[in-house]
């Protein structure tokens, strides 16, 4: 039975979560100075920022899966990397004038067996980091995969001030009668509302990582905070419109959400739970039955995220505040006697912590798949 030990865990209760920030925004390089680019990817404790500075003057705080660029005078240069929780990690680093250099730092934390002690299952955790250059190209694809919007930004050149356009003398066409409208017989107006039940589940994916575990054959598990499988309960209350059969639904969906690794096979588990409440709006396009495209939009409400452990993970235990969020959607509804719904969904979503000011990326895209069980009556009286 394969055995492993948690390598990495969450712990927020007294510590700052990380965050990126620059304190002197770089200028470019030039005969006196370098750009460096400081790529934080992977690296641990993971949750926690990291404080960096330059021959002992403070340049930056840097959060996991991100990066900052500074500038650093030619020659060389000790750098250390100060963290909330771990041993510090100092390198350092040589740079040329008019360069830009990228420089990763990444590791992991790998359990240990405490030779100071004669208990056979007792371990410590071995944090083993490293920063290492990579070329210009390998850097620009590293930045653009961790914050696309981030190195596009800072890659992207400044704009030329658009030229002065000359006015246009106005132009106006009268029409010589009104135009003709054109009435269907068969729309009376809007139908009776009714009422829908149904089913829905889901599996998303994405967010920032909260925790990384290392096996004991070398193999790791990540647990996002945005990746989880779901199932809804869904109410909804639907009227037909004018025009083609629309369709237009209002409703709350509830339900649970959650995600865990380890479990079988090791002596740890992890699981991130939590319990949305969406209440949304959607738009459905076409006559009934058949295939109709649909749009839907509306909150998106998580109450008591809760992180837990057990096993030798057992120390990971952490609730998050409710969170508050939207969500949009775009898919497909088949209609018959019930209708069966395939959607893509994206959840924008940020977790926090009572009384520290930062945000976990709790934000997800995923596949959903529903059924509700009753089809819409249409009042033709109306």
């Amino acid at each position: 039975m394969r055995r492993s030990l948690v390598a990495a865990w969450l712990a927020l209760g007294a510590a700052a979560c990380g965050t990126t920030r620059v304190l002197v925004p770089p200028r470019g390089p030039d005969e006196a100075t370098a750009v460096v680019y400081l790529i934080r990817k992977s690296f641990p404790p993971y949750v926690w920022g990291c404080e960096v500075a330059i021959d002992g003057r403070p340049v930056a705080s840097i959060a996991n899966n991100d990066f900052v660029a500074v500038d650093v005078p030619i020659g060389r240069h000790h750098v250390m990397v100060d963290v909330t929780q771990g041993p510090d990690f100092p390198f350092d680093l040589e740079v040329e004038p008019n360069e830009t250099h990228y420089v990763v730092l990444t590791g992991a934390v790998l359990p240990g067996h405490d030779q100071s002690s004669a208990g056979p299952s007792t371990y410590v955790l071995e944090w083993q980091r490293r920063a290492y250059a990579v070329t210009a190209e390998e850097g620009q694809a590293l930045l653009a995969s961790l914050r696309p919007a981030k190195a596009a930004a800072q890659a992207r050149p400044a704009a030329a001030p658009p030229a002065a356009a000359e006015p246009a003398e106005p132009h106006v066409q009268l029409s010589e009668s009104p135009p003709e409208v054109a009435l269907s017989p068969n729309v009376t107006g809007i139908g009776h509302p009714s009422w829908e039940a149904g089913l829905e589940l889901g599996l998303a994916g994405g967010g920032e990582e909260l925790i990384m575990t290392t096996l004991s054959d070398g193999s790791t598990e990540h647990l996002n905070a945005g990746t989880g499988a779901t199932i809804y309960a869904q109410a909804a209350k639907a009227w037909t419109l004018p025009g083609n059969d629309n369709l237009l639904f209002t409703g709350v969906a509830g339900g649970v959400k959650g995600w865990s690794i380890g479990g079988e096979g090791t002596d740890y588990g992890i699981q991130l739970l939590r319990f949305p409440v969406i209440p949304f709006v959607r738009y459905t396009h076409g006559p009934r039955p058949g295939f109709q495209p649909y749009l839907a939009a509306g909150a998106h409400i998580e109450f008591a995220p809760q992180l837990s452990g057990s096993g030798a993970a057992a120390d990971v235990q952490h609730q998050f505040q409710t969170a508050y969020g939207w969500m949009t959607e775009a898919g497909l509804l088949v209609s018959s006697g019930a209708d069966f719904t395939l959607g893509l969904r994206y959840t924008h979503l940020g977790y926090t912590t009572a009384g520290l000011p930062f945000t976990i990326d709790a934000s997800s895209l995923g596949v959903t798949l529903g059924m509700q069980f009753t089809s819409l009556a249409r009042d033709p009286a109306r």
